[in-house]
């Protein structure tokens, strides 16, 4: 039963199953260093780049903020809190 987990895990493909109009996002920080932090960070400091998420939402609200990230006049990223 266990290798039929791990084969079905191994051949899963969430872009097969994916519905049109949507959207699958991930995120991996796995080869990040100080020294590609730190680039970024002065990059960002050189040239003033607006880091200011375009809303900040509550806890309590999640279900608010993920009906505006699916909006499509929504713009920019949105940030959940928690109090």
């Amino acid at each position: 039963m266990f290798f039929n987990k791990l084969e079905a895990y191994n051949e899963f493909d969430p872009i097969v199953d994916i519905a049109s109009n949507s959207y699958l996002t991930s995120f991996y920080s796995g080869n990040v260093n100080e020294q590609k932090i730190n680039h970024m960070l002065d990059y960002v400091k050189k040239y003033d780049v607006d880091t200011k998420p375009e809303r900040v939402f509550d806890l309590e609200h999640v279900a608010d903020a993920h009906r505006y990230l699916e909006n499509s006049k929504s713009f920019g990223k949105a940030v959940v809190v928690e109090d």
